[in-house]
């Protein structure tokens, strides 16, 4: 990682492996969903692998869903994805869910130092706005918005929606995926990798600045 400062107004972050472990409330609820649709239906699954569900975390809601379901089953996805976020707020209720170390203190720092800061998220509307509920994403965070139920609609245009919104002038996209710094690159944006998150070495190379944990980020934006 490179110690510089960037002339940046606004910093926009990724959600899940970014800011949020998704996979301590993803996984027990997607379990759960299997058993629920198992039971209800009297079928007999195999349930995803945690590798197989961490991997697929960061894509939009509708291919998420999607490729966690085997296709004899296609016809359930929308059931399934109700009991999956059904499952999902009750976790995240229950405090099953965690930030990444020390995330609050750094936001409320970077909010010091004077950035504008937003959150957006590929994630469905009900899991995300539990998300930004149970840990106070108000008191952080000047905007945040989710892909939801938006159609023909991606990550650059959730990205360029925000930075429109703060009359940015340079921009800065911190996520864990190859989509986040794609948008970020569309947007002429510095791109930040969390190599920390659920993406991989290979789909985050041709980010401008990488962080193995989040208090890193300071050492980009003075």
């Amino acid at each position: 990682m490179k110690t510089t400062t960037h002339k940046v107004d606004c910093i926009i972050f990724d959600n899940d492996g970014t800011l949020f472990q998704a996979d301590l409330v993803s996984f027990p609820a997607i379990v759960s969903a299997y058993k629920d649709l198992m039971k209800i239906h009297e079928i007999k699954l195999s349930i995803p692998s945690k590798d197989k569900i961490n991997a697929q975390i960061g894509l939009p809601a509708y291919e998420y869903f999607k490729n966690l379901l085997p296709k004899e089953i296609y016809h359930l996805e929308q059931e399934f994805i109700q009991l999956c976020i059904h499952h999902e707020v009750l976790n995240i209720e229950k405090g099953l869910g965690s930030l990444y170390p020390d995330v609050r203190e750094t936001i409320i720092e970077l909010k010091y130092r004077g950035y504008k800061l937003g959150v957006i998220s590929n994630a469905e509307t009900g899991y995300f706005n539990a998300v930004a509920e149970y840990f106070k994403y108000n008191d952080l965070f000047d905007a945040y918005i989710c892909l939801g139920e938006r159609t023909n609609t991606t990550k650059k245009d959730l990205l360029k929606e925000l930075l429109d919104h703060f009359q940015s002038k340079q921009g800065a996209m911190v996520g864990d995926k190859f989509g986040d710094i794609e948008a970020g690159d569309r947007c002429n944006c510095l791109t930040v990798a969390c190599m920390y998150g659920y993406g991989n070495d290979t789909e985050l190379k041709s980010a401008h600045e990488k962080i193995s944990k989040f208090t890193q980020i300071l050492n980009i934006f003075k």
